[in-house]
């Protein structure tokens, strides 16, 4: 004692188990409690201590003389606590029904172990731990039920709650306005039903929001007047001849401001074909009232309201590539009834994406691996571009196979294939071209072009000098005949 997992209602527990020995018999016994330390007790098989509320570890060790051990440990709870319970339903007061639902809620620290219920006098029923029970039978007049709960340690709560029943008693019904309206006028007419099926009704009272019960002196109908914009908070009593009663409330709202809408989109240049068509109202809509307009009108149109009924998206299986739209807000109300003001929206949706393309790259060389510059690369596509002077050309392809002529001195000196993927990169590394009979210029660097530039400069340098020397030779003619002329 106590067992394993078991709560005891009692923080002086005494802790008792049993020992044997086949051999040389039981030479003393150990205890330990929690994480303290270890206490010998000797032959004893019991030992009392104090404990908190709460979970505790137990450890009993045996030792027999031969040296041999045995050990043996539980876990249990202490709680001295007793448990709470709240009944939750009838409440105090006339019910007009003999079949009255008993309901009820229980807490405890080591849980609960079952229930139990009683009406009036009779005997105590155990329901497990089932939170309601119906009470059937009950004849008219006033009954107490009694609940109470019992936690594992055996520790017990009780509550109460005393009822009276009246098959008989006044009843009311709210006829106008529901609960939840909105209206959009400052003056309301109240109309209400009441009846009693034994005594009849004595009288009706009303109460407006935070005011006075108003005696209507047997009346179902009451206006109110000059209400403000916003919720209101109506009660209703009636009463039979016995003094009993019943009391039901309504709540409306008073709205006379015409909604608007905040914002509508989408708006400009470049929309996006997905884009979904979106109104923010400024309160509540009712969606039944909506009238609309999208021309052109997009397929597959789907409204969807959020936000309380103040925002209304609208999807759609895609807009036309580069199309003017109109988008028109018509005609809506809102939940009292006011109409809004209309809103209109143009815009644009985006033109056909560009194709993604590739990217082809290369170097032109001659044979002997000398770079080619100011040659000219053309694709079958219509795309060219002209090497650097490392001989290095980069081109942006559409997807596919295309055939590129490299082109040097306006002749075709080599054909290529390459496959292009939509944003990849395809590297040609080194294209050598031949530059024999007349390839190689405009920066080439081959050796023929070379040749074929080195004489006519010969010819000019040649030609520079000779007049140079005739400029010389006829100006010393020129000074020795204005010296002569001078003598």
């Amino acid at each position: 004692h106590p067992g394993d997992g078991e709560w005891v209602n009692s923080g002086d527990v005494e802790i008792s188990w049993e020992g044997r020995d086949d051999g040389s018999a039981v030479r003393w016994y150990d205890v330990r409690v929690d994480r303290g330390t270890w206490v010998r007790v000797g032959r004893n098989t019991t030992f009392n201590v104090s404990l908190s509320e709460g979970a505790h570890v137990v450890s009993v060790r045996g030792e027999d003389c031969s040296g041999n051990t045995a050990l043996d440990t539980i876990t249990f709870g202490v709680d001295t606590t007793a448990p709470t319970v709240n009944i939750t339903s009838p409440e105090d007061g006339y019910v007009d029904t003999t079949r009255v639902t008993l309901r009820w809620e229980g807490e405890d620290l080591g849980g609960i172990d079952h229930y139990e219920v009683k009406v009036d006098d009779g005997a105590w029923e155990e329901v497990g731990n089932a939170t309601e029970k119906v009470l059937t039978g009950l004849a008219e007049g006033w009954h107490t039920a009694y609940v109470r709960v019992y936690d594992k340690a055996g520790n017990y709560g009780e509550a109460n709650v005393t009822f009276g029943i009246d098959s008989h008693m006044p009843h009311v019904r709210v006829v106008f306005p529901l609960n939840g309206t909105y209206l959009n006028t400052t003056n309301v007419t109240l109309l209400w039903e009441a009846w009693d099926n034994e005594t009849g009704i004595r009288d009706c009272l009303i109460k407006l929001d935070g005011g006075i019960w108003i005696n209507t002196r047997g009346q179902t109908v009451w206006n109110l007047t000059d209400l403000t914009e916003g919720f209101h908070y109506v009660w209703i009593r009636a009463m039979d001849y016995r003094g009993f009663s019943e009391t039901v409330n309504v709540s409306f709202y008073v709205d006379r401001t015409p909604p608007e809408v905040v914002s509508i989109s989408p708006s400009g240049d470049n929309v996006s074909l997905s884009a979904p068509l979106v109104v923010v109202f400024s309160e509540a809509v009712d969606p039944t009232t909506l009238n609309f307009s999208i021309t052109p009108t997009p397929p597959g149109l789907n409204l969807t309201w959020s936000d309380n009924g103040t925002v209304l998206t609208i999807t759609h299986d895609g807009l036309e590539e580069g199309t003017n739209y109109t988008f028109r807000v018509i005609y809506y109300r809102d939940l009292a009834g006011n109409v809004g003001g209309g809103a209109v929206s143009a815009f644009r949706s985006a033109e056909a994406a560009a194709e993604e393309r590739g990217v082809v790259r290369g170097r032109v060389v001659d044979e002997n691996g000398t770079p080619i510059g100011g040659a000219r690369v053309e694709a079958d596509s219509g795309e060219w571009t002209v090497t650097d002077e490392n001989g290095t050309f980069t081109l942006e392809l559409t997807p596919g196979h295309h055939t590129i002529n490299i082109i040097v001195n306006g002749s075709v000196v080599k054909t290529v294939e390459v496959d292009v993927e939509a944003g990849g990169e395809e590297d040609m590394g080194e294209v050598e071209v031949s530059t024999e009979g007349g390839g190689g210029g405009g920066g080439a660097g081959g050796e023929g072009g070379e040749k074929k530039e080195k004489f006519p400069w010969i010819y000019l340098l040649l030609a520079i000098v000779i007049l140079a020397a005739l400029v010389l030779i006829v100006s010393q003619m020129a000074k020795r005949a204005e010296g002569e002329y001078e003598e």
